[in-house]
């Protein structure tokens, strides 16, 4: 998803700030915040956790400020929700897995994310 963002907004003219928040929930809220500061045009959010961002989006919808969640849901109401078919994906990565191992072999799924829906 995020390879189609970034063309789509380079083929549409579009500035596309892209911050890669590492997963930790503080820096993300911050990010949100200084988004809200530089009074951006829309927030896109890959939420990791369902609660950890509610105060800062809040600043958002208060500056009027849309946001849209991709793959992880948030406690708040936002502007629109995009998702994959997470089940399919994790089939499709099972069965890639087990042809490419053989049936044999040790693997590791990483925690699944609370906000994000199966």
């Amino acid at each position: 998803m995020q390879y189609g963002i970034v063309n789509t907004a380079k083929k549409l003219g579009y500035e596309l700030v892209e911050v890669d928040y590492k997963l930790d929930l503080g820096k993300g809220c911050d990010t949100i915040d200084s988004f809200v500061n530089m009074k951006v045009d829309c927030i896109i959010l890959w939420s990791y956790d369902y609660d950890a961002y509610n105060t800062s989006l809040q600043r958002a919808a208060n500056a009027g400020i849309p946001v849209i969640t991709v793959d992880g849901e948030v406690n708040l109401p936002v502007n629109s929700f995009v998702t994959s078919d997470n089940h399919l994906g994790g089939l499709l990565a099972g069965e890639y897995a087990g042809k490419v191992l053989d049936g044999k072999g040790k693997v590791l799924s990483s925690a699944r994310c609370r906000a994000c829906p199966l």
